[in-house]
């Protein structure tokens, strides 16, 4: 009996072995994915069409991605790159352009991912993370530092936290953009800015 057992428990953590993501599959399911969207639109997209035309199996797919929304909205941010924005010796200058460029990238998704990606967000604390991660955190990010520039130059007091009121930019956005259907004019932006930065900027 011994050995059948040692022969079962190395079975067992062999195949406990995780073998590493291929960078080049997922680059092909992602074209993949951007080709039949931009030939039939994102809403018909579906996993099985993709697994077809990348030359990959359904489950090769599920493996990288939990659903089909989270590769959708995956195959819509990998690409989006940007060198951040530019310092302009002015945080109200500066939130101006984020804002503006935030709303632009939002507006660009694809609506009709916008349900399923929503309904997973609020169902999938893992999804959540890793949605904001990818697609929401470059930005805040990049906001971080021109808080930190602010800083530097002595704009804002050093005790509010910088990093909440650049959530608050994305969470805004989101909020007029995706779930109101709703632009930014010039002066709406003027107004948030104005209310954001009350209390933060040194008088």
């Amino acid at each position: 009996m011994t050995p059948s057992v040692s022969f079962c428990r190395v079975r067992l953590h062999t195949g406990a072995v995780a073998r590493p993501r291929d960078p080049d599959l997922d680059r092909r399911i992602l074209a993949s994915f951007r080709e039949l969207a931009e030939r039939d639109g994102v809403a018909s997209v579906s996993i099985t069409a993709v697994a077809e035309r990348s030359g990959v199996s359904r489950p090769a797919i599920y493996r990288r991605w939990r659903s089909r929304a989270a590769l959708a909205i995956e195959a819509q941010t990998d690409r989006i790159t940007d060198d951040g924005f530019v310092d302009r010796g002015s945080l109200r200058l500066e939130l101006t352009d984020a804002v503006q460029r935030l709303a632009a990238s939002m507006s660009a998704v694809d609506r009709s991912l916008g349900g399923p990606v929503m309904a997973q967000m609020i169902t999938d604390e893992a999804f959540a993370a890793k949605v904001w991660e990818r697609r929401w955190g470059p930005d805040i990010e990049r906001m971080e530092v021109m808080w930190a520039r602010a800083v530097e130059r002595d704009e804002v007091r050093p005790e509010v936290d910088g990093r909440a009121l650049m959530d608050q930019v994305v969470a805004m956005c989101i909020y007029q953009v995706a779930l109101s259907h709703r632009q930014f004019g010039e002066d709406e932006v003027e107004q948030f800015i104005d209310r954001l930065l009350h209390g933060v900027l040194r008088t």
